[in-house]
């Protein structure tokens, strides 16, 4: 058994066998997930929390993590399902290779200080391949910030993305643990308002 850390270590060290065990874990994952398609679904989200650039390098995404996410995606695709990458924090690095994954979307594209990705970049860059969900603050615009600023940036990323291609206002990951019913109604009441689609 190996923890996270170990687990990392390993990418450099023992490559081969790393890769044996992601092969294994792959048709695993694979084998579930198509069995997943025969339920009553829209979408499978991938969760990839290790796969930011706080964890390992754009080299080793696409050595150890794309390779794997495109095997399982295909299985998805060819179920008539969507499928969508979730990962935390600073990802600007390797938004085209999540692209090159094939899946339908990706989200959560945090901002700064928790992420780096600007979200208008992110539509040019991938936003015609993939549909995009995201990239609301939760912390810093609707927990700590005052109504001002947290209506101000939920509005500035509502217009972001109804001039895209594919957008799903949410928050960037989770909404925090101390964020008030107030502010998520006020997500609902700013879409219901501003948030017509403008493709």
């Amino acid at each position: 058994m190996l923890g996270y850390e170990q687990g990392l270590i390993s990418l450099i060290m023992n490559p081969d066998k790393c890769k044996i065990i992601l092969e294994k874990f792959t048709v695993g994952i694979g084998d579930l997930a198509e069995e997943m398609c025969g339920c009553d679904i829209d979408a499978i989200k991938i969760s990839s929390p290790f796969a930011g650039m706080g964890f390992i390098s754009p080299e080793h995404y696409e050595e150890f993590v794309l390779p794997y996410e495109r095997a399982i995606i295909s299985r998805i695709r060819a179920k008539g399902k969507h499928v969508y990458i979730h990962t935390c924090g600073h990802i600007d690095d390797r938004l085209e290779l999540m692209r090159d994954s094939g899946a339908s979307g990706l989200e959560c594209l945090d901002p700064a200080p928790v992420g780096n990705v600007d979200l208008k970049n992110a539509f040019e860059r991938i936003g015609k391949s993939m549909f995009i969900k995201g990239n609301i603050d939760s912390v810093y615009s609707l927990l700590y910030g005052d109504d001002a600023k947290a209506e101000a940036d939920v509005l500035e990323i509502i217009e972001t993305g109804r001039r895209g291609d594919g957008f799903i206002l949410s928050t960037a990951c989770s909404i925090a643990p101390m964020v008030t019913a107030k502010r998520i109604e006020l997500l609902s009441r700013l879409v219901g308002k501003y948030g017509i689609y403008r493709p």
